[in-house]
């Protein structure tokens, strides 16, 4: 019996790993169900091991022991038949994922009390250091937008940034713990959300001096709920700068004006499309790895290049040129500074096979903004065929439909060919094949990629799909 009960916990780790990545987080999982329907609480999950944390190992242990303790109870009856015990075997299969669930949610508090321990070892930190704070966050860009900040900073200043991309509280507050040393002058830590709230409390422990809003979208809108939340999340960061502090805006998005309602302390504004912007960048010339651009900040005028890919990347190097310049960084350091900056890993990332397909990895993330910027880039290449292949976007809740639309309208006109696992992506138009899964998909991708092509990878996709999609 305990074998049984044994080997259904063994099967239920895919189902622990599905709300790993979910981060525990109820409105994240309700919303990945909605999706999903109730496929990765009663159905085969590809095997997948979570993480070899504390609260996985004790959350494996307590479902283990609650298992074994059930089976001893059930084995007392001697009477079960062959008919029952394969009754059990089957029901152990659901009965342990919905163990684990109660562990995951029994666990909590004790979750909880590590976070705020590490969260209070990290302020206490930030008090003692004398590093200027700043604090990045965004529906989109704030990864890249952090790294390329902390990146010019570097041509000056000591400077420490967030691990890769911790943004949630305490995550922030990790990143503190591991980063931050006595030498540093400046610190540029990410902030995210799910929820109102999570932002207000990680810049209450880095107390940020400069803030940077990104941009406004509608990235996890089924969590937030509402656009009005979101833009009201994302200003925490904008209401936690003192008097004296300055918050560096994007106004290429909706919503923005709302931000700057929230302020008390100067404003920048920044765009690649609005002159009225405090910073501005307009293109003077771009290719499918470099671009030109002419700069203005005030009484500033310059001329920059860059060899990341994508009118994006060039609006997210804006806060860190507008902020090096505050800080008295030369205008020729920021220049070298920007032009060995190289494309992040799975942020439009190239590499070419042995067989002469282009691979552009974008698997980093997924928004509507950035398959846009995506497309963008796609269309500038000189590639014999253009295929892009994504899993869609989450947690998009009432927007999907709408946000699907506008996706496939920017691909009209364009002679991108798309592979989606998503039905109801396939559904919104023309040139978009839907594909079961990653095994069809590679198989589709086999029979049509040769030398000369591009293969752009928009979302994550599991390692190992990864792996051999990078290999002839």
């Amino acid at each position: 019996m305990s074998v049984i009960f044994s080997l259904g916990l063994l099967s239920s780790l895919p189902w622990l790993y599905y709300l790993q990545v979910k981060d525990y987080f109820y409105l994240r999982v309700v919303s990945g169900l909605k999706e999903q329907g109730l496929k990765p609480l009663f159905w085969f999950l590809p095997f997948k091991i979570p993480a070899k944390s504390l609260r996985n190992i004790l959350v494996l242990i307590i479902s283990f022991l609650s298992l074994i303790l059930i089976a001893y109870v059930m084995s007392l009856n001697s009477t079960i038949d062959y008919q029952e015990i394969l009754i059990l075997g089957v029901s152990s299969y659901f009965f342990s994922r919905l163990v684990v669930l109660v562990t995951v949610i029994l666990t909590e508090p004790l979750a909880y009390l590590r976070r705020e321990m590490l969260i209070k070892q990290a302020s206490k930190m930030v008090l003692s250091s004398n590093a200027v704070f700043i604090g990045v966050t965004g529906s989109y860009g704030k990864s890249s937008t952090k790294e390329f900040i902390a990146e010019i900073l570097a041509s000056e200043f000591h400077t420490g940034k967030s691990v890769e991309n911790y943004n949630s509280e305490v995550g922030v507050a990790i990143s503190v713990l591991r980063n931050l040393e006595p030498d540093k002058e400046y610190f540029v830590s990410e902030m995210g959300a799910y929820t109102k709230g999570t932002i207000a409390k990680s810049a209450s422990i880095v107390k940020p001096k400069m803030a940077v809003l990104t941009g406004l979208g509608n990235q996890h809108l089924d969590t937030f709920g509402s656009r009005a939340n979101i833009i009201e999340a994302k200003s925490e960061l904008l209401r936690a700068l003192p008097p004296d502090g300055i918050a560096y805006i994007n106004i290429d998005c909706e919503g923005y004006k709302k931000a700057l309602e929230y302020c008390n302390c100067k404003t920048v504004t920044y765009s690649i499309s609005n002159h009225s912007a405090d910073v501005f960048a307009a293109i003077d010339r771009r290719s499918s790895n470099e671009i030109y651009f002419s700069f203005k900040y005030g009484e500033i005028e310059t001329r920059f290049e860059t060899h990341l890919p994508g009118l994006h990347n060039v609006l997210n190097l804006l806060p860190g040129i507008a902020i090096a310049l505050d800080q008295g960084i030369e205008i020729t350091k920021i220049q070298k500074s920007l032009s060995s900056i190289a494309p992040l890993k799975g942020r439009l990332s190239s590499t070419t096979r042995s067989d002469g397909v282009e691979i552009v990895d974008d698997s980093y993330n997924n928004s509507l903004m950035g398959f846009s910027s995506a497309v963008d880039v796609m269309k500038i290449y000189p590639a014999r065929k253009k295929i892009l292949i994504t899993k869609g976007i989450i947690e998009l809740g009432k927007e999907k439909k709408s946000s699907y639309e506008h996706l496939t309208s920017k691909l009209q006109g364009t002679d991108i060919k798309v592979f989606t696992t998503d039905q109801e992506l396939a559904n919104c138009g023309e040139g978009i094949e839907y594909v079961s899964s990653e095994k069809e998909l590679l198989s589709a991708l086999s029979n049509i990629l040769d030398s000369g092509d591009l293969l752009l990878i928009k979302g994550r996709f599991s390692p190992n799909f990864m792996k051999q999609i990078n290999r002839p």
